[in-house]
């Protein structure tokens, strides 16, 4: 992040920090952040929780929390 912040304006978004809070699994609270935020060029975005078991030990539902929390 730091060299990003040399070139660019950084807007930390958090559930509990930065410069603006958000919820990512609400979808409410995503629209209010970026009503705040403004326009913005671009989201860099490393949130989101996993299950981590052995592959064989993971379940379908496992599965769908991961993706849903990191993917979608």
């Amino acid at each position: 992040m730091k060299l990003l912040k040399q070139r660019h304006q950084i807007i930390a978004v958090s559930r509990s920090n930065g410069d603006q809070r958000a919820d990512m699994t609400n979808k409410t609270s995503l629209n209010a952040a970026l009503r705040a935020i403004g326009k913005v060029d671009a989201i860099v975005s490393a949130a989101g929780s996993a299950v981590f078991k052995s592959l064989a030990e993971l379940t379908d539902a496992d599965f769908e929390k991961s993706l849903n929390d990191k993917l979608v």
